[in-house]
């Protein structure tokens, strides 16, 4: 069994924190964050874990191998969620907000995670 790995990143300018988890069991990781959903058969899941205060926690968990299609896909989600929970709307005549965010995420999951393409 590989180590998982877990990280949490102050996402900037629009508050909350990003974490990334590898894991070879993703179910586990939504049963530590109390979140009921089977994930059997999923490569990836993103959620959303709000704490008391109000502060939100964008989660994406991965399970062993993680490619970069994967990352694209959860990355998205994290965006879209975001966007969402402050009001905002991706505007397809201005998305550089939208792809500058997705970007941030994309990049801060390549810094700490082993992303292998090597099947795609």
């Amino acid at each position: 069994m590989k180590k998982n790995i877990e990280a949490r990143i102050k996402i900037p300018l629009y508050s909350g924190d990003l974490i990334i988890v590898q894991s070879d069991d993703i179910q586990k990781v939504l049963d530590k964050y109390g979140v009921k959903f089977d994930v059997h058969g999923y490569e990836a899941v993103t959620f959303r874990h709000d704490t008391r205060s109000g502060y939100t926690r964008y989660v994406i968990a991965f399970e062993n191998p993680v490619n970069s299609r994967i990352v694209a896909h959860e990355s998205l989600h994290v965006v879209t969620y975001l966007f969402e929970d402050r009001g905002m709307r991706i505007d397809n005549m201005n998305d550089e907000p939208a792809a500058y965010l997705l970007g941030w995420v994309v990049g801060q999951i390549h810094k700490r995670i082993k992303i292998d393409d090597s099947k795609l």
